[in-house]
């Protein structure tokens, strides 16, 4: 329990990654960990997508920056005011995919399969960041063939992008806990 606790504490958005591929046996660990979360009525909703093509992972980001200038010029500005990096030279994309159940919880779902992979990336020395606005891009209208190529199933649409590697930098520091956000009925 120590180590999920401890992984918890430690992760952070990173947005910088070194190029070093991640080994496969610890993607397969992660991508594990998260086909392990529980689900509402165990419907798994989800569907989780390994980028590690390092052409197709530019491709993503060439054409998701292009979509938030086009949607989002506010979010553009910020990452362009970052360095214009979108996915921080991340060698792994990680999409999880949901299906789109009106009204069933599904958004809930895929938010605890991103948990149980950052987490589980976290403890395996992987840094991540979690990343919505890549969302953008199927948002526009080259969203659908980029869900077809890269393998959304029908009716899936995107939940939610982790970009997984290694830190180029230190670590930052995780936000700390604010404690004025719990409430405790006794």
């Amino acid at each position: 329990m120590d180590s999920v606790l401890d992984a918890i504490r430690r992760r952070y958005a990173c947005r910088s990654f070194a190029a070093d591929p991640v080994p496969p046996e610890l993607l397969q660990k992660v991508v594990e960990a998260g086909l392990r979360a529980p689900s509402g009525r165990d419907r798994q909703p989800w569907r989780i997508i390994a980028v590690t093509n390092p052409e197709r992972v530019a491709e993503l980001e060439t054409a998701g920056l292009e979509a938030l200038r086009q949607l989002d010029p506010k979010g553009h500005a910020d990452i362009v005011a970052r360095g214009g990096r979108l996915l921080y030279g991340a060698p792994v994309v990680l999409l999880v995919a949901r299906l789109d159940l009106p009204g069933k919880g599904t958004e809930i779902d895929t938010g605890v399969v991103v948990a149980h992979l950052l987490l589980a990336a976290t403890e395996l020395g992987l840094a991540t960041c979690p990343n919505r606005m890549l969302g953008k891009l199927f948002q526009t209208d080259q969203g659908p063939d980029f869900e077809r190529r890269l393998g959304f199933p029908e009716g899936f649409e995107y939940g939610l992008g982790i970009l997984l590697g290694y830190a180029a930098e230190a670590p930052r520091q995780p936000h700390q806990p604010d404690f004025s956000k719990f409430i405790e009925i006794a």
